[in-house]
């Protein structure tokens, strides 16, 4: 199962929320895979994990050391399950991971944001690195439109002068317990 994360601090603490979870990381490795992170902002982070193990995953989220760090950090989070996306799927909440070249990240969001006929809303974007960028979105699409809307000649240059990939899956609201 896929699990996309939209994590929130009370404080502007992004660096610290990352060191932490870094240093854990060889204890997700028995029930984790493909896992990304990116950055929103100094106070939010938007991650995903596949997960092979949801009793290993449950496990770990009651850690006393990974339940302090939650606290510690006033740690808010909205999970999702995600699956693959199918034609019958419409308007509702995305979450992908776009990697690209020749442009940095921060050129590749005001490029998505600038479209004036984009077909979502409400993005949040979280840098993986300066070339890949996860994104949270909300379309009011069917697939149709979607296929359409990748074939405008500007769309379609700007993917493949930048030898864009995409993964995106549908999500809904998950809870883990």
């Amino acid at each position: 199962m896929r699990i996309a994360t939209l994590s929130k601090f009370s404080e502007s603490h992004a660096e610290k929320w990352l060191e932490f979870y870094n240093k854990a990381a060889s204890d997700r490795a028995g029930f984790t895979s493909e896992e990304h992170v990116g950055i929103v902002s100094p106070g939010q982070v938007l991650f995903t994990w596949e997960v092979s193990d949801r009793d290993a995953l449950l496990e770990h989220g009651a850690d006393p050391e990974v339940a302090a760090h939650i606290k510690r950090m006033d740690e808010t989070s909205t999970i999702y399950e995600a699956r693959e996306i199918t034609e019958a799927d419409g308007p509702g909440t995305y979450f992908g991971l776009w990697t690209f070249e020749n442009e940095t990240a921060q050129e590749w969001m005001d490029a998505w944001t600038s479209d004036e006929k984009r077909l979502t809303r409400d993005e949040v974007f979280g840098v993986v690195d300066d070339h890949s960028v996860l994104v949270l979105l909300t379309t009011h699409a069917s697939q149709a439109e979607h296929d359409a809307h990748l074939q405008r000649p500007e769309i379609k240059e700007h993917i493949e002068r930048i030898n864009e990939q995409a993964r995106v899956w549908r999500v809904e609201p998950a809870a883990l317990d």
